[in-house]
């Protein structure tokens, strides 16, 4: 990775763990953009799904290997995401209604070209309160 941010001291094995990268990115509260698109595309939605348990999605274990330079090799347990993506999709332009409606996403059309920006503790703060009254807000 390029630059000066790092997610060291992140668990890696647990993708969307609070402890872990994108917890990391909430926690420095960094600037989702979105350049090209119709709609707010993020997997930080996913972390968020994660954190407030929703129930239309659960953590699995994937078994796997890592095979380093050099020929060492390491057996590991992944900890990500599942959601039947057949039956459930987010419902993303409520969600970035309720989003823009709540003074957090900004969006702009440059020529032609749409950015869509929101910080990702905006993004938990406004999303968590919602998915606390209605588990199945984000895929209404």
């Amino acid at each position: 990775m390029r630059g000066d941010y790092r997610f060291d001291g992140c668990t890696v094995r647990d993708t969307f763990a609070p402890d872990g990268c994108y917890g990391q990115l909430e926690r420095d509260d960094v600037r989702i953009l979105d350049i090209g698109t119709r709609w707010l595309i993020s997997t930080q939605l996913h972390y968020i799904e994660r954190v407030t348990d929703v129930p239309c999605s659960e953590t699995v274990e994937i078994e796997g290997t890592v095979r380093y330079p050099g020929g060492r090799v390491e057996r590991v347990t992944q900890r990500s995401y599942d959601k039947n993506n057949y039956l459930y999709f987010w419902d993303r332009l409520s969600i970035q209604r309720d989003l823009i409606d709540d003074g957090v996403l900004n969006h702009h059309d440059l020529n032609g070209l749409r950015v869509i920006s929101v910080t990702a503790r905006d993004l938990r703060d406004v999303l968590e309160p919602r998915i606390a009254d209605d588990p199945y807000y984000m895929i209404r």
